[in-house]
């Protein structure tokens, strides 16, 4: 896990600098001795209402490429809600996409995703990373990062990989653009 987090620091160090995306493979790290339900590994799947099913594809398959991980739709997965109206977020504001728990506490594949009718494709995308990395987390320091609270440019970047990839067991790190 420490090569991980060395390749990912790495990363965020001079990955951001770039002009073109680059790959890195990351090291294989140990078995967790954890339970196998309660690692993430590198498969997760999203369950989106029938109007949301091209979107969410196509968001799964960029984070997929992005990540090297197994991101698809299918059943039994994380459930992607469409909703009419804005919602209010955890910072008092008003968002076009919320990820949460519906109760004290889940595993992954338990979570929801609302998304607000309005900006659809980008909301699913950058939900989806919330759902795949950090529940909570944004990218604080560069504005045109996906995990940006705004939603950034609607790259997946170095950062946004960062992010999530502390977090989901990622097998290549490669930003988009």
């Amino acid at each position: 896990m420490h090569l991980r987090a060395l390749a990912i620091l790495a990363l965020a160090a001079i990955g951001c600098a770039s002009e073109s995306p680059a790959e890195v493979t990351l090291p294989a790290s140990p078995a967790p001795e954890v339970a196998a339900e309660a690692a993430p590994g590198c498969s997760v799947v999203f369950s989106p209402d029938a109007e949301l099913e091209a979107e969410t594809a196509e968001a799964a398959a960029r984070w997929s490429l992005a990540t090297g991980c197994d991101i698809r739709v299918g059943e039994g997965g994380i459930r992607v809600r469409l909703v009419e109206e804005q919602m209010p977020t955890p910072s008092g504001t008003m968002g076009h996409g919320h990820t949460y728990c519906p109760g004290e506490a889940c595993k992954r594949s338990e979570l929801v995703i609302d998304v607000a009718r309005e900006h659809v494709a980008r909301t699913i995308a950058h939900e989806m990373g919330h759902a795949l990395g950090s529940t909570a987390g944004h990218v604080e320091d560069d504005e045109s990062a996906l995990m940006f609270h705004t939603g950034g440019l609607g790259l997946i970047t170095s950062p946004d990989l960062v992010l999530v990839c502390t977090v989901l067991d990622c097998s290549v790190i490669t930003p988009e653009g």
